[in-house]
């Protein structure tokens, strides 16, 4: 052990390996068959659940954040889809819009907040992507207020590792 510890990097790796906690996570698909799909991991303490007309939630243990994805076929602008998926949400107007990606399919990411039933007004921020000439992705974060900044980090690898399964 002696000798290991002559090297600096060597030390650092031992600490880091005995202060992770064991990761355990269970792999999802969604659609389950088919192209184009999200394959995703998700943390053993998450759920998914159908939301219906196609979506997938994925709620973490505490339902303090959710990400909703969808895959859909559409030949709609971005803009024009992702304005009609706010109005469904009765969401606030959108904050601001930043270019992203995902698995290299460019869209958008528009900020913006909703209501739940308890008058609670918790943030969004819906991406959508498009994947080829006729289907979209959206893939949406939903957090209540003073999410404490761990699972905030957590919430965000979920969405952040999403992948897209193209045909």
């Amino acid at each position: 052990m002696k000798s290991l510890m002559r090297h600096p990097g060597t030390a650092l790796l031992i600490l880091a390996l005995a202060l992770l906690a064991p990761l355990s996570a269970k792999d999802v698909r969604h659609p389950a068959t088919g192209a184009p799909a999200y394959a995703f991991t998700i943390p053993d303490d998450w759920t998914t659940q159908d939301g219906g007309s196609g979506n997938l939630l994925i709620l973490d243990a505490n339902r303090s954040t959710i990400v909703v994805i969808l895959v859909v076929a559409s030949t709609d602008p971005l803009d024009k889809t992702a304005k009609e998926a706010l109005e469904v949400a009765h969401a606030t107007p959108v904050s601001r819009k930043e270019p992203t990606a995902i698995s290299g399919c460019a869209g958008f990411t528009w900020f913006s907040t909703v209501q739940n039933p308890s008058n609670l007004t918790l943030s969004l921020e819906m991406t959508i992507v498009r994947i080829d000439d006729a289907h979209v992705a959206s893939a949406s974060l939903i957090m209540v207020p003073n999410l404490a900044s761990e699972a905030e980090a957590v919430a965000r690898r979920v969405r952040n590792g999403l992948t897209l399964v193209k045909g």
